[in-house]
């Protein structure tokens, strides 16, 4: 019932790399005491165990109707900025039959964190700048790509939304002919000025005449 106990087993399992972590952690979740400190020690419980197979399957889950972090919100902290084959694969499915809009986002914002590897980094200052959108290319570079481009055109505009942004954040090329549409039928003035902001990362000469009937 301790706290400080619970964090200890949980920093202790994930140093013994135990791969049966996520199926333990998907029993133990309804009578854990969490706090944030535990969360965190969850996620990197779910990382160590490098059983990514297993992590996935927390994404299944049905939503739970509670005021407590649900176990697959830590699955989803875990999954970020891990670029492996399996997640890929796994997210890249998921995407192509999730039904709940609030799940498609989530996929398609960790994907397009996983576009690129990152490269060395080096820091030679007091103060390091804000984290650069990765630049190397990996074996799922190009199917992430594909999966990440047909998000601007999810029938939800959240999805939408999230696509954009994170695509954006990360440097993914970003669908002319979608945003295009999108933006014709586009009313709601916050949404617009998004996407006038993501035109401008086009030749001008490919936009001007899009931003000229917006006018």
């Amino acid at each position: 019932q301790d706290p400080r106990v619970v964090l200890e087993v949980l920093v202790a399992l994930a140093r013994l790399h135990w791969s049966d972590a996520p199926g333990w952690l998907r029993e133990q979740w309804n009578v854990l005491a969490l706090d944030p400190s535990l969360e965190h020690a969850a996620m990197q419980l779910l990382r160590q165990s490098d059983n990514w197979p297993a992590v996935l399957k927390l994404l299944d889950q049905p939503t739970e109707q509670t005021t407590r972090t649900e176990l697959r919100t830590i699955a989803i902290r875990a999954l970020a900025d891990q670029a492996e084959i399996s997640i890929a694969d796994g997210l890249i499915e998921r995407l192509k039959s999730e039904r709940q809009a609030a799940r498609r986002a989530e996929s398609v914002d960790v994907l397009a964190r996983i576009h690129h590897r990152p490269a060395a980094w080096t820091y030679w200052g007091f103060r390091p700048e804000p984290r650069p959108a990765n630049t190397v290319e990996w074996e799922r570079t190009e199917p992430i790509r594909e999966a990440v481009l047909r998000a601007p055109e999810d029938p939800d505009v959240a999805v939408r939304l999230t696509a954009l942004a994170r695509m954006q954040r990360e440097k993914v090329p970003l669908p002319l002919p979608a945003l295009a549409d999108w933006l014709r039928e586009e009313r709601d003035a916050h949404r617009v000025k998004t996407l006038l902001d993501a035109l401008a990362e086009f030749p001008a000469a490919d936009v001007r005449e899009l931003q000229a009937a917006i006018v």
